[in-house]
C-alpha cells in the first residue's frame, strides 16, 4: 500500500506500549568479535556478559546478574568500563543513567523501580544494543558495583530577601536551552515557544507546535505529521535565564526534608524543601506532592508513576536532570543551565517550562505547556532556618538502610556525615508524617492499568502477573505481548527449553523477539515489508533493510532483485534489463482454442509485476465479437519500456471447429483509429500447434480465421438506380495447371470439381476452360474462343478433357504470362456485364509453387487446390498480396458448394432517408451496420433510441465512414475526400482500403462503433452505457479499504492492502478521519447510475474509472457500544442511515459482495443505540445490509467481543475470551428488518477473496 505503508510508525506502537525502541539498527552483516564473554566479581554480585551479535560498530550484548550473598539485594548500579569509547542505542530490563561528565568509555547502568530487588542466589538479566566509534563494542574491561555516599544538608543563605525576585510567569518558552534539543517520540505536542542555542531535532511520528521554534543553528523536524506554528533559523544566540534566586524564593518557609523521605520503594509523597551539594537518586513506583529539590549535582528520578497535581521545581546546579518514567503529570520548572534534561517515559506532561543547556526526550507521548496560570509552590515568606554544617558526628543512631534501588555498600569505615540543624529564631520544625487511611472496601477499577502494560491491573492479579511491572518475568516482552502471541508472561522461558521467550523467533525468520522489538520489524511477520526476503536474510546475510521493500531505491523489490541476479543494497543495476519469459494459461471454456501465451523480454524489473497479460474474452466485447476470432482476444499491458517482445500463441487444433490451421493469422487492435490490422508476420507452426510473432508495442491481439475475416464485408450499394437489376450473372474462367507430377487420380479428381461446378451455373451464366501446360508452351482454348453454357455443355467437352488427362506435361508451367490479366484478348464474346470469376485449380506440387499475378480490375479469382496438396507457407501470402483468395477444399461437392451460395443479388440503389433522425439512414438500420470490427448491428429505423438507455442510435454506432467509388481511378472517402485508388493505402484512410467497392458509383459504410444501439448495457457489466465511460469493455470490480487514523488500524489496513496487491486485485485505500468524510464516501456509494453520476468513480490517475460493483468494503476503525469511530463517534442509528438512508434515490443499486468490519464489538447487541428503542437487540453490523434497495449485499463479517490487529492476523484478544467464550469474528445473516443472526464464527478471518 502504497500512502499507507509507514511501517517503521506502526511496529513502534502497536502492541508493546512500554517498550520505547527510538534508533535503528544499521542493516550490516553480522560478524563475531574477539571478547564476548567475561565474567565479573561485583560482590554481593556477580555479573556476565554475553555478545549476542554484533555487527559494523554495533554489538547486542546480554548482562546477567545473580546475587551471590545470602541477603537480598535491594537495588543495583554498574559502572562498565570498556577497552573503547561507548554508548547505548538501546536498552532493556535496565536504565542508562550515564551524563555527559562520564567518561566515553563508561556506562553507568541501573536498576528500573521494578526490577531492583535481587533475592539471594536469583539471576536476572537485562539487554543493551552497544555502539561504537569505529569499531563493534567488546565485553567490558571492569564492572564495577557503584556505592554512593548519604546526602548532606546545608544552608542555602538568602542573600538579598528584600529584593523582589523576578518570576518566569511571562517566560514564552515551553523549552530553552543553551545547545542541542532532541526529541524522539511517537506524538509530541508543545504549547509555547521554542528556543535553541544550535539546533532542533526531531524524529518521531507526530510533532505539533503552537508557537514559534527558533534556533541559531538549523531545526531538522523529520516526522511522519509535522506541524510548527513559525520557524527561525539562524537567529543570533541568547543567553539562559538566571532563575536560581526565583526558585530559591520559591522554597520561603517550606518544610526541609531529609534524605529519609525519598527511601520508598512504593509510593513517595515530598512536600517542602530538598537540597544537596551531590547529587540525588530517587527511586520509587509513584512520586507525588509539592516540593522544590536543588541540588549542586544530578537529579535523577526512577518512577512508574508521577502522579496528576504534583507540582516540582528541579534545580540541578552544575548537573543533569534525569527523569524516567511510565506516566509523568508535572506542574513546573525542570531547571538545569550548566547541564542537560532527558526524559525518557511512555507519557510526559509538564505544565511550566524546561531550560537546561541541553534536552533530550525518547519516548511516545510528550505533551509540553506553557501557562500564565501556573502557581508555583510557595508559602506565606516568614524566617528561613539558619542552616549550618559541622564536621563533628553526632552520637544518634544511625537508622538501618531501608529498601532503596540505591542502596549503598559501605567499603571502608569511614562516617558518615552528620548534619545538625539550628534554628535562628525558633525551634527546629519537626517533619510531619501524614498516614492516608486505606479505605475498607475498595470496588474494582477496570481501567486502572498502572504499568501501562495495556493489561488493566485486575486482570493482572487473576492471570497472576505485576500490575507494576510492564514485564513480569523480565523476559524483555511485554506482559500483553507475550499474552498476545501465547508465551506465559510469568515465566521468562515459557517452553523450557533453556532460551528465554525475549531469545525465542516466534517467526521463525533467524531474527530473535528482542532484536524484532528493538529494531521494529514485525514479530509476527517472517517477511516484514513483504519484499521475498525474510527479515533474518535482509539482516544476516544481504545486508538490506528488512522494513524498506526496495533497500536501494532502484524501483525494484529486493527480493525480486535477488531472483534477477541483481543486488538489493546497489542502485545502480536497476536499469540493467535481464530476459525473462512468462507464460499464462487460459481456460476459456465457451471457446477454449487458446491454451497458453508465452512472453520473451528484456526487462529490468521481474517481468510478472512489469507485463499483465489478461483474457479479454467477454471481457472488451468489441474485440470478442470480431469476425472469424478463434479463441479469446489477448491484451499486454508493460509498465517499462522494451525493444523487442517475442510472443507465442499456444492453440488447441482439435478446439479450431471450422478453422483450419492453414488459414490462422493475427490482428492487432489500432485502439487510436479504432481499427484492426492484420499482423502479418505472424509464423503459424501447425507441427506445434503455435503462432510466434516479434512485437516492439504491446496492444490487443485477436487469432482469427482469415478466410472468414476476409469475407465479411459490408454491404455495397448503388447510387445509380439504373444500375440496379433484380439478379446478376457470371462469366466464370476455370483454368486447370497440369504438371507430370499430377496423377493421374488428381487430374480426375479436377475434372470432377470443375464438372459440379459447371452444373450449378444458372441460366444467364457463362464458363470457359483453359488448360495450361509446360509441355505445349501455350494455353489451350476453345476452339471458338466463346463462353460455352450450361445448357449447351453441362460438363466440360471432351477435347478439353483429352488436354487435361494427356500424360506426357512435364514440370508445371509457373503461370507468369501477362495473359491472366488480358484474359479478354482471348475471347471475342460480347461483355453482357456478368461478373468475372477465376478459378486456378492446381496440385501446388511444384516444390518451389507457383508466381500468382495480378488477374485485373474486374475480377475475383480463387486459388483452388486438389485435397492434401495445399502448403500454406508460401501460397497464402502471395495469393493475398494479388488480391485472390485460397479455396482448399477444391472437391465436387466444395467447389460446388461455392458457386451455388454466390451471391446473386444485385446491389441496391442506396436512399439516406433517416425516418427516426438518428443519424442512420434508415436501409442501413434495418440491413446491417458493418462494424470495423467485422460485426454487423441493427437498430430500428423508426425510435432514434433503440435501446431506451437515452443515447441516440447515431451516437451509439459512433463515426458513419462513406467510402464512394467514382470511377475507376477515383474514390471519395467520408464525403468530400476525393483520392486516387493507388494512393489510399498511404493516406490517413488507409484503414479503409479494403472496404473500396469494385464498381463506379457503388458505396459502402462502415462504421466505429461505440457501442451497441439495440443494447442499453452493451458489455453486460451493470452500467448503463450513458454512464460507461467505455460502455464496450466490461468494467471490474473495486476494493474499498476505509480507515482511521491510527497506527494500529493502519497496520490492519496495509495487510489488507498487500493482500489485494499480491493478487492483483483492483483495490483503493482512503483514510476517513471524520463523520463528514465518512458520510461523503458512503453517499458516493449510493450515489445512483444516471447521466450526471460518478457511481464507483476514481479519478486518482487523472482519468474516471467506473466499475461495476464492489468486491470487498473493509471498515478498519475502532468500535464499541453501538458507534465506530471516524474522529467522531458515529453510533449506530447514524450509521444506518448513513448507508442505507437514502430511499429517495431511484436507479441501479450498489452491489456489495463483502463488508469486512474490522472494529471491536460492531457484532454485538445494543439496547438501544443513542436512547432509540428501536434498535434494541440490534448489531452495528446490521446497518451495513440493505433494507431499502440501495445496496445490494451479498455477506457481512463483524466482531462480536474484541479485536486486535497484529503483523496481519485479525486476532481474538484472549483477555476478554477469558470471561466471555462467545467474543470472535463472526459472519452474519440478515432477515430484512435490522435483525440479524450470527451462523459462523471465525477465529481467524477466513473470508475469500
Amino acid at each position: 500500500m502504497k500512502s499507507i505503508d509507514n511501517r517503521w510508525i506502526r511496529s513502534a506502537v502497536t502492541v508493546f506500549v512500554s517498550l520505547f525502541f527510538v534508533s535503528a539498527l544499521p542493516w550490516r552483516e553480522l560478524r563475531a568479535d574477539a571478547i564476548s564473554h567475561s565474567e565479573y566479581d561485583c560482590s554481593p554480585l556477580s555479573v556476565t556478559y554475553d555478545q549476542v551479535s554484533s555487527w559494523d560498530t554495533t554489538t547486542q550484548a546480554e548482562f546477567t546478574i545473580t546475587n551471590t550473598s545470602e541477603e537480598s539485594v535491594e537495588g543495583w548500579i554498574l559502572e562498565l568500563t570498556f577497552p573503547m569509547e561507548v554508548s547505548t542505542s538501546n536498552i532493556w530490563n535496565a536504565v542508562d543513567l550515564t551524563s555527559e561528565n562520564i567518561a566515553s568509555d563508561t556506562l553507568i547502568i541501573a536498576n528500573p523501580a521494578y526490577n531492583s530487588s535481587i533475592d539471594s542466589g536469583e539471576t536476572i538479566t537485562f539487554g543493551v544494543i552497544l555502539e561504537g566509534t569505529e569499531f563493534a563494542p567488546t565485553a567490558p574491561v571492569n564492572v564495577t558495583l557503584v556505592v554512593e555516599p548519604e546526602e548532606e544538608i546545608i544552608e542555602i543563605p538568602e542573600d538579598n530577601p528584600e529584593e523582589e525576585p523576578v518570576a518566569p510567569d511571562t517566560f514564552s518558552y515551553a523549552i530553552y536551552t543553551a545547545s542541542d534539543i532532541t526529541i524522539s517520540g511517537y506524538q509530541n505536542n508543545i504549547y509555547g515557544d521554542i528556543y535553541s542555542g544550535t539546533n532542533f531535532v526531531f524524529q518521531g511520528s507526530e510533532l505539533n507546535v503552537e508557537g514559534t521554534v527558533r534556533t541559531v543553528g538549523y531545526v531538522n523536524a523529520s516526522g511522519y505529521i509535522t506541524e510548527i506554528d513559525s520557524i527561525e533559523e539562524n537567529i543570533e544566540g541568547m543567553d539562559i535565564p538566571d532563575w536560581e534566586e526565583f526558585i530559591l524564593d520559591e522554597t520561603t518557609d517550606m518544610d526541609v526534608l531529609s534524605s529519609d523521605v525519598f527511601n520508598s520503594q512504593t509510593d513517595i509523597v515530598v512536600n517542602g524543601y530538598y537540597y544537596t551539594e551531590d547529587s540525588i537518586e530517587i527511586n520509587s513506583a509513584s512520586l507525588s506532592g509539592e516540593a522544590v529539590i536543588v541540588a549542586e549535582e544530578d537529579i535523577t528520578i526512577n518512577a512508574d508513576t508521577i502522579t496528576e497535581d504534583t507540582e516540582l521545581i528541579l534545580y540541578s546546579v552544575n548537573g543533569d536532570i534525569t527523569i524516567n518514567a511510565t506516566e509523568a503529570q508535572i506542574k513546573g520548572i525542570l531547571y538545569a543551565p550548566e547541564g542537560k534534561v532527558t526524559v525518557n517515559g511512555n507519557t510526559i506532561e509538564v505544565i511550566g517550562n524546561i531550560v537546561a543547556n541541553e534536552f533530550e526526550f525518547n519516548g511516545s507521548i510528550l505533551n509540553i505547556a506553557v501557562d500564565e496560570d501556573v502557581v508555583f509552590p510557595t508559602v506565606t515568606p516568614t524566617e528561613i532556618p539558619e542552616i549550618t554544617v559541622t564536621d563533628t558526628p553526632v552520637p544518634t543512631e544511625t537508622p538501618e538502610a531501608t529498601a532503596t534501588p540505591t542502596a549503598e555498600a559501605t567499603a571502608t569505615s569511614t562516617p558518615t556525615p552528620t548534619v545538625t540543624v539550628v534554628p535562628t529564631l525558633t525551634e527546629t520544625p519537626t517533619p510531619t508524617v501524614t498516614v492516608t487511611p486505606t479505605p475498607t472496601e475498595v470496588p474494582v477499577d477496570t481501567e486502572l492499568d498502572s504499568d501501562l502494560d495495556g493489561i488493566p491491573d485486575y486482570l493482572e492479579e487473576e492471570i497472576g502477573t505485576n500490575p507494576n511491572n510492564p514485564d513480569t518475568d523480565a523476559d524483555g516482552l511485554g506482559d500483553y505481548l507475550e499474552i498476545m502471541v501465547g508465551y506465559d508472561p510469568t515465566k521468562a522461558d515459557t517452553d523450557d527449553n533453556d532460551i528465554s521467550d525475549g531469545d525465542e523467533d516466534l517467526d521463525g525468520d533467524n531474527v530473535s523477539n528482542i532484536v524484532e522489538l528493538s529494531i521494529g520489524t514485525e514479530l509476527m511477520s517472517q517477511d516484514t515489508d513483504c519484499d521475498g526476503i525474510t527479515d533474518g536474510d535482509e539482516l544476516y546475510v544481504y545486508c538490506s533493510n528488512p522494513m524498506d521493500s526496495d533497500t536501494d531505491g532502484d524501483g525494484i523489490y529486493d527480493g525480486d532483485e535477488l531472483l534477477l541476479g541483481k543486488d538489493p543494497t546497489d542502485p545502480s543495476d536497476g536499469t540493467i534489463r535481464i530476459e525473462q519469459t512468462k507464460e499464462q494459461e487460459f481456460n476459456n471454456e465457451e471457446d477454449p482454442a487458446i491454451t497458453s501465451v508465452e512472453v520473451t523480454m528484456e526487462l529490468s524489473n521481474v517481468i510478472d509485476r512489469s507485463l499483465k497479460i489478461r483474457d479479454m474474452y467477454n471481457v472488451d466485447v468489441y474485440t470478442t465479437n470480431v469476425a472469424g476470432r478463434v479463441g479469446s482476444p489477448i491484451s499486454f499491458e508493460c509498465t517499462e519500456e522494451f525493444d523487442m517482445a517475442v510472443v507465442v500463441i499456444h492453440y488447441d487444433e482439435t478446439m479450431l471447429g471450422d478453422t483450419r490451421e492453414e488459414d490462422l493469422g493475427v490482428l492487432w487492435f489500432d485502439e487510436a483509429n479504432g481499427i484492426f490490422v492484420e499482423q502479418y508476420q505472424a509464423v503459424v507452426d501447425t507441427d506445434a500447434n503455435t503462432i510466434t510473432m516479434e512485437l516492439e508495442h504491446f496492444s490487443e491481439y485477436i487469432l482469427m480465421d482469415r478466410v472468414q475475416w476476409y469475407a465479411s464485408m459490408p454491404k455495397v450499394y448503388t447510387t445509380d438506380s439504373s444500375d440496379s437489376t433484380d439478379e446478376k450473372h457470371f462469366d466464370v474462367f476455370f483454368t486447370i495447371n497440369v504438371t507430370t507430377q499430377m496423377t493421374k487420380q488428381e487430374r480426375l479428381m479436377a475434372i470432377d470439381c470443375v464438372n459440379s461446378a459447371i452444373q450449378q451455373l444458372e441460366e444467364g451464366d457463362r464458363y470457359l476452360i483453359y488448360v495450361v501446360s509446360h509441355y505445349t508452351a501455350q494455353w489451350i482454348f476453345p476452339s471458338n474462343k466463346d463462353f460455352y453454357t450450361v445448357e449447351d455443355n453441362p460438363t466440360i467437352p471432351e477435347n478439353v478433357y483429352r488436354e487435361i488427362m494427356y500424360d506426357q506435361y512435364d514440370d508445371r508451367m509457373n503461370i507468369n504470362l501477362v495473359a491472366y490479366s488480358s484474359f479478354v484478348q482471348y475471347y471475342t464474346a460480347e461483355d453482357v456485364g456478368n461478373d468475372k470469376l477465376v478459378f486456378l485449380v492446381t496440385d501446388e506440387s511444384c516444390e518451389n509453387g507457383p508466381v500468382y499475378l495480378p488477374i485485373g480490375d474486374g475480377y475475383s479469382w480463387y486459388a483452388a487446390f486438389i485435397p492434401d496438396t495445399y502448403s500454406s507457407d508460401v501460397v497464402d501470402v502471395v495469393v493475398g498480396m494479388h488480391g485472390g483468395v485460397v479455396f482448399d477444399d477444391c472437391t465436387a461437392d466444395g467447389l460446388a458448394e461455392m458457386i451455388f451460395s454466390m451471391e446473386r443479388q444485385r446491389v441496391d440503389c442506396f436512399s439516406a432517408e433517416d425516418t427516426d433522425e438518428d443519424g442512420l439512414p434508415d436501409i442501413l438500420e434495418e440491413e446491417g451496420m458493418y462494424g470495423l470490427n467485422g460485426q454487423v448491428y441493427y437498430s430500428d429505423p423508426t425510435n432514434a433510441d433503440s435501446d431506451g438507455d437515452t443515447l441516440r442510435d447515431g451516437e451509439e454506432m459512433g463515426a458513419m465512414h462513406r467510402v464512394l467509388r467514382i470511377d475507376e481511378d477515383t474514390v471519395q472517402m467520408d464525403r468530400v475526400n476525393l483520392l486516387d485508388v493507388d494512393e489510399v493505402g498511404t493516406s490517413e484512410f488507409s484503414y479503409l482500403e479494403s472496404y473500396i467497392p469494385e464498381n463506379p458509383n457503388e458505396i459502402c459504410f462502415v462504421f466505429g462503433v461505440q457501442s451497441d444501439p439495440s443494447l442499453n448495457d452493451s458489455d453486460d457489466d451493470g452500467i448503463s452505457d450513458n454512464v460507461d465511460q467505455n460502455p464496450i469493455v466490461v468494467a471490474g470490480s473495486i476494493n474499498y479499504i476505509i480507515y482511521s487514523n491510527d497506527s494500529i488500524l493502519e497496520d490492519c489496513a496495509s495487510d489488507y492492502a498487500n493482500l489485494y496487491e499480491e493478487n492483483d486485485m483492483e483495490y483503493r485505500c482512503y483514510l476517513i478521519n471524520s463523520y463528514d468524510e465518512f458520510v461523503s464516501f458512503m453517499s458516493t456509494l449510493n450515489r445512483t447510475r444516471t447521466s450526471e453520476s460518478e457511481i464507483f468513480s476514481d479519478e486518482s490517475f487523472g482519468e474516471k474509472i467506473n466499475y461495476s460493483y464492489v468486491n470487498n468494503l473493509v471498515i478498519v476503525t475502532h468500535g464499541g457500544n453501538g458507534s465506530i469511530t471516524f474522529g467522531d463517534n458515529l453510533f449506530l442509528d447514524e450509521v444506518y442511515f448513513i448507508v442505507n438512508g437514502y430511499d429517495t434515490l431511484q436507479g441501479i443499486p450498489c452491489d456489495i459482495s463483502t463488508i469486512d468490519l474490522q472494529a471491536c464489538h460492531l457484532g454485538e447487541e445494543y439496547d438501544g443505540a443513542l436512547g432509540h428503542p428501536e434498535y434494541v437487540g440490534k448489531t452495528m453490523a446490521a446497518a451495513f445490509f440493505c433494507t431499502n434497495g440501495v445496496h445490494t449485499v451479498g455477506s457481512v463479517y463483524a466482531w462480536k467481543g474484541a479485536s486486535m490487529y497484529l503483523g496481519g492476523y485479525n486476532m481474538l484478544t484472549p483477555l476478554e475470551a477469558l470471561s466471555d467464550s462467545d467474543n470472535g469474528y463472526y459472519k452474519f445473516t440478515f432477515d430484512g428488518s435490522l435483525n440479524v443472526s450470527y451462523i459462523g464464527k471465525i477465529v481467524q478471518m477466513t473470508v475469500e477473496y
